[in-house]
């Protein structure tokens, strides 16, 4: 594969009622990585992968390596900035420096390749659809110390930080611009606005956008 990410085939119980299921796609650096991810997958009937961009948007990718390099980097970056879905990253190893990075660029999902089930997999899907980010617990207390990791989402926002859009985002609520001038200042959609500052307060555990944008102030984030 010469290092390159590929994104699997699809399984053969694809639905054909896209409307009623969540296109899902898996992208790995091994055949065996994908098709093994694949198969666990294919036994929900409301979970459906595609093979290319003409199947749909992805309402989530997940991406399965053995380490995370800068390539991985740059690849949950690139699917992050282009099609907004919710990214899981299932790794063989998880260095904490590089698991944050990970964060930054765009995963809201990440377990140890080595202990994902079936079923594991598809509460992960089903938490990150709902704004949740998922990270194991050792991971993050890795990342944040074992006390801050206790605390939840806050502490995770604070060391992980936010991407270049959700900083954007929040510089113009903290200037007082509401949904519609942010989306026109940054030409983005009303909806891409919405899930962005959804995504913040959601996923790290803060009540509102306002709270949001206190946090990131009072933590030099912004």
């Amino acid at each position: 594969m010469n290092g390159q990410l590929a994104i699997a085939a699809p399984y053969s119980r694809v639905t054909d009622d896209a409307a009623a299921s969540m296109l899902v796609r898996v992208v790995g650096s091994d055949p065996l990585s994908r098709e093994g991810v694949v198969r666990y997958l294919q036994e929900f009937s409301e979970l459906r992968v595609g093979t290319d961009d003409s199947a749909g948007i992805a309402e989530v990718v997940i991406v399965v390596v053995d380490r995370i390099g800068d390539a991985t980097i740059r690849l949950i970056g690139s699917i992050y900035e282009g099609l907004w879905p919710r990214i899981i990253l299932l790794a063989g190893h998880l260095d904490p420096g590089r698991t944050a990075e990970a964060m930054r660029a765009g995963a809201v999902g990440i377990a140890w390749r080595k202990d994902i089930t079936g079923s594991g997999l598809r509460q992960m899907i089903r938490s990150v659809v709902s704004g949740e980010a998922v990270m194991p617990p050792d991971v993050l207390a890795t990342i944040v110390g074992p006390a801050n990791a206790a605390n939840g989402g806050a502490a995770r926002l604070s060391v992980v930080g936010l991407n270049d859009r959700e900083v954007k985002v929040l510089r113009l609520l903290s200037d007082g611009s509401d949904t519609r001038e942010i989306a026109i200042r940054l030409r983005y959609s009303e909806r891409t606005v919405k899930t962005i500052i959804q995504d913040i307060t959601h996923r790290f555990g803060l009540r509102n956008r306002s709270h949001a944008v206190a946090y990131a102030l009072r933590h030099n984030l912004i």
